[in-house]
């Protein structure tokens, strides 16, 4: 029967239509071969009923929840291999009273000042003015790096959690890392959770102390992504790095915006990978057989 058909239509044509058919086999569905090779554009219209202010800046945007007064998603666009500078922030944490002021935290001093000195309180009361998005990734532009220093963009975070041994520290090295290999969509924002124990910044700076931080990565030369949701806490280290990689359904189960679920909704039908992504190294770093460095 296929010989009579190829004989009827042609050997050309029938060579054409299979092309056209392994191609769509070997390619899988239209929606899992988006990859985005661009930065993302939003609406400002979200579906919530809280208070949402959208807030823009260079290299990366920001989703705050005022009833909170802290960003509850984060995004920024890095491109592959846009790392050759050496840049730190000329600006303080300030804050920016361009947008809704009802949404930003009542100071820009830093967190610890209002727990004392740090030397004389246990680990869980030392506390980071904690950069969602990292002010290194956007080192290709001194603008930028000065705009991530707005308090938007921060939130108190236990100190070991941030730094070199603790596990946000981990996620940070390797999206310094991987975007020497692939343009990256990086998502982070907060899950502010039921305890109050440890909410010791809401006279001081309005806001409370979220009990998990979260990171979507987005690959875009595989199209993958990996989602880590990490305890803000002295516990949290890179050491555990593989107990915070979670799937796409578990993390919007804990999610507490629906406009957060919202945004991060495109990244449904995309492959998460639940083998954690390794990244190796501190000043000097190394993934998939690729070197760089943290300047």
């Amino acid at each position: 029967m296929l010989n009579k058909r190829l004989q009827f239509i042609g050997f050309d044509k029938a060579l054409k239509i299979c092309s056209i058919l392994i191609f769509f086999i070997l390619s899988g569905c239209p929606h899992n071969t988006i990859q985005h090779r661009t930065p993302l554009t939003f609406s400002k219209t979200l579906s919530e009923s809280v208070t949402t202010d959208y807030r823009e800046y260079g290299g990366f945007s920001i989703w705050i929840n005022c009833n909170e007064r802290l960003a509850k998603a984060t995004y920024t666009y890095i491109e592959a291999d846009k790392d050759s500078y050496n840049r730190s922030q000329t600006k303080n944490y300030y804050l920016d009273n361009r947008f809704n002021t009802n949404c930003n935290q009542l100071s820009s001093k830093t967190y610890q000042k209002t727990l004392g000195d740090s030397r004389k309180l246990p680990p869980h009361k030392h506390f980071d003015v904690g950069h969602l998005v990292n002010k290194n990734h956007l080192d290709y532009s001194q603008r930028y790096i000065d705009e991530s220093m707005v308090m938007g963009n921060m939130h108190p975070q236990v100190r070991l959690f941030n730094q070199r041994k603790g596990a946000w520290y981990y996620t940070e090295k390797l999206v310094e890392c991987l975007r020497q290999i692939s343009p990256l969509h990086v998502w982070a924002g907060v899950i502010i959770g039921n305890s109050d124990a440890d909410d010791y910044f809401v006279n001081s700076h309005g806001v409370k102390t979220p009990s998990y931080s979260w990171k979507l990565i987005h690959r875009t030369d595989i199209n993958k992504i990996q989602i880590f949701v990490m305890p803000n806490s002295h516990t949290s280290i890179a050491e555990n790095i593989d107990s915070y990689v979670i799937g796409y359904a578990d993390f919007v189960l804990m999610l507490e915006d629906s406009f957060v679920r919202e945004l991060v909704s495109r990244y449904e039908k995309i492959s998460a990978d639940i083998n954690t992504w390794v990244v190796e190294g501190h000043n000097t770093l190394m993934c998939e057989g690729i070197v760089t460095s943290i300047k």
